[in-house]
């Protein structure tokens, strides 16, 4: 008998409940992650089909897979918890907790040392950075977490969240704080990893007027080049459109001034037809509706020349 493909949430939602069940009631755990004082008792058969770093640890090749205890020296607790939340639930709470983003240095992954790694003194950066905004540092240490423990769905997971997060957020009244986001992201994340570095380039292009112009948030272009870069592209692509549209302005009143012209030749023809004319209550009626035409197209190309002029003045004093 075929497959029968049964599109219905219930059965998906019982499965995530399981697991999720398994997770909290530690029933038929063959595995412990340490981190910090918590121990989480999970099993091999969910964890590691779902991360490169749990199988290589339980291989065998590796002590953790013979007593089947890992422990994370070097990451903060409620980023690994949201971490085994995700991979029992496929998906993570980013309230709660703050998470600490100082041991996810982007050379600090684990396949650089499989197992253990260190974290200097100078690696300070934490939710105490930016105290407002725990939901953009906890997604930070997520995606970081997920990148060093190779769980690629979850990064994807962590930067749509993230990226939620940051356009729901304005700055604009604590630039001040916005260097310390844009700073954990650039430091948990290398070069080849753009799923958070490109949401964060384009809020700043977005307000790249106040940050700017604000001595507290300026820092951000001065720290990170592929930032600043970005911003001058912008200013670049929006002159270009703004002349652009210029030129289409002035192309536009250019017709409607031939076609003024095209009027003033008929009613000069006419008039020259009319002297011919017995009925001077015909030639003038026809007359007074012409002229009120061409007022109205002298007035319409009048409005059209002063709001070209006015944009163009706007658009040169922006840049």
């Amino acid at each position: 008998m075929a497959l029968i493909n049964i599109d219905d949430d219930i059965h998906k939602s019982g499965i995530v409940t399981g697991l999720q069940n398994l997770l909290s009631s530690s029933q038929y755990s063959d595995m412990i992650i340490r981190s910090g004082s918590e121990e989480f008792k999970v099993h091999r058969a969910i964890i590691c089909p779902r991360s490169k770093f749990f199988a290589a640890a339980c291989n065998g090749l590796f002590q953790e897979g013979n007593t089947g205890i890992v422990t994370l020296q070097d990451d903060d607790t409620p980023t690994v918890r949201r971490m085994l939340n995700y991979l029992y639930s496929l998906d993570y709470d980013d309230n709660g907790e703050a998470a600490s983003v100082a041991n996810y240095t982007h050379d600090k992954g684990a396949s650089e040392n499989l197992l253990a790694t260190t974290v200097t003194e100078e690696q300070h950066l934490s939710a105490h950075d930016a105290p407002e905004y725990p939901e953009l540092l906890n997604n930070i240490a997520v995606y970081a977490i997920a990148d060093k423990y190779g769980i690629p769905e979850l990064e994807v997971l962590a930067a749509r969240k993230f990226e939620i997060a940051l356009n729901d957020t304005d700055f604009r009244l604590d630039l001040a704080s916005l260097p310390a986001i844009v700073d954990a992201v650039f430091d948990t994340t290398p070069e080849t990893k753009c799923g958070l570095r490109n949401s964060v380039i384009e809020y700043c292009k977005s307000w790249k007027e106040y940050i700017i112009e604000n001595e507290d948030s300026a820092v951000i272009v001065r720290d990170h080049g592929e930032i600043g870069l970005a911003m001058i592209h912008q200013v670049i692509h929006e002159r270009d459109q703004a002349e652009r549209s210029r030129w289409d302005q002035a192309e536009g009143a250019s017709v409607r001034e031939g076609t003024l012209m095209s009027h003033i030749d008929r009613i000069s023809r006419f008039a020259r037809c009319m002297k011919v004319s017995n009925s001077r209550e015909v030639q003038q009626s026809y007359i007074d509706a012409q002229h009120r035409r061409l007022k109205d197209l002298r007035d319409a190309i009048q409005e059209a020349k002063d709001c070209f002029n006015t944009e163009q003045s706007d658009s040169w004093s922006q840049l």
